[in-house]
């Protein structure tokens, strides 16, 4: 049994870089139990992520994996269900190597999963749980529909609430496991859902190009209404829209990127493994959204990425230092425009 799970724990490692390199570098810097913890709770969201953003699926079939697969956080063997179950769905999925690698063997991540503590696995069933039922009732909606454009703002920020600000909330809980952090629950409660919503508002701009191509439109209809942005144009060229979409969109997410920020200030300096795996999303979020509106490119350069990842380590020390590059990066160029 033991070369079993640890067999399953190897393919894990081996399969986080190859399904998100930039996640990758923040969960490196984590350690033993919450390492192992984090591990598997990211490689889940991802498996549910590859459900519900799958071309090969039909929205019905989306809605089916989605509820099956939260339902098994309930199953006493849920490895042995996943394989009974999910792989059905898993085995239609046209989608690059590495992510359709990880729904076939996705019975070796849930038998990670039943490895780890009572109170960690359910930390991460609530946390699984609620994002999978959120994700197939916005599929719902998406039925009969060729391109699903969200209605307002409200209604984006709640598509990020599940698919990452749920996130937020495990991560949370997970990191207050530890009686050193007990005490920063209720302070880091408060903005941990800003966090999550933040990251995914900053994806949400970064790549709505490839979310048009299969079929969603997460900039709001308020949004192109009052930008005079037509959805038929803005499928047949996307990059039209680009800077007007970024000078609108980018300032929106200034709250939740505070909130983010605030998050980070309340964890002690002295947890030096947390505060890196949080600067370096929180970091690499603000700017990305800056050289977007620089440029209109979504993408930093490796060296720009290298250069990030080696000054996080100051940040790390400093909040000062994190506030100081923050705000001259985005929110005072941002502010200042607006």
């Amino acid at each position: 049994m033991k070369k079993s799970i640890d067999s399953a724990w190897q393919y894990c490692e081996a399969m986080l870089p190859l399904v998100s390199r930039t996640f990758a570098l923040n969960i490196a810097r984590l350690e033993g139990p919450l390492y192992r913890a984090v591990l598997v709770g990211y490689l889940l969201f991802r498996m549910a992520d590859t459900l519900e953003d799958s071309p090969a699926l039909t929205e019905e079939e989306k809605i089916t994996g989605l509820k099956h697969f939260a339902r098994l956080f309930r199953d006493p063997n849920p490895s042995d269900a996943y394989a009974k179950t999910i792989s059905a769905v898993s085995a239609k999925l046209s989608i690059s190597d590495d992510e359709n690698n990880l729904m076939v063997h996705g019975d070796l991540v849930f038998a990670c999963f039943s490895s780890l503590p009572r109170a960690t696995q359910a930390i991460i069933t609530r946390a699984l749980r609620e994002s999978a039922i959120g994700m197939a009732e916005y599929q719902s909606r998406k039925k009969g529909i060729q391109i699903y454009q969200l209605d307002d703002e409200k209604e984006l920020v709640r598509y990020c609430y599940f698919v990452a600000g749920v996130v937020g909330k495990m991560l949370t809980e997970l990191f207050c496991l530890d009686p050193k952090l007990a005490s920063y629950k209720v302070g880091l409660a408060k903005q941990q859902i800003y966090f999550g919503v933040a990251l995914q508002l900053t994806n949400v701009i970064k790549d709505y190009p490839k979310d048009l191509k299969r079929g969603w439109c997460y900039i709001p209809r308020t949004v192109t209404d009052r930008l005079g942005i037509d959805l038929e144009d803005l499928v047949s060229n996307p990059f039209k829209a680009r800077r007007s979409i970024n000078r609108h969109m980018i300032p929106k997410t200034l709250p939740y990127l505070d909130g983010a920020y605030r998050y980070i200030a309340l964890l002690p300096i002295s947890q030096h493994e947390i505060r890196m795996f949080c600067i370096i999303p929180f970091v690499l979020a603000y700017h990305t959204l800056a050289h977007l509106a620089r440029t209109q490119q979504e993408k930093l350069s490796r060296r720009q990425v290298q250069q990030l990842l080696e000054i996080s380590g100051d940040f790390c020390q400093s909040n000062e230092l994190l506030k100081a590059d923050y705000e001259h990066t985005l929110r005072d160029p941002i502010t200042h425009e607006s």
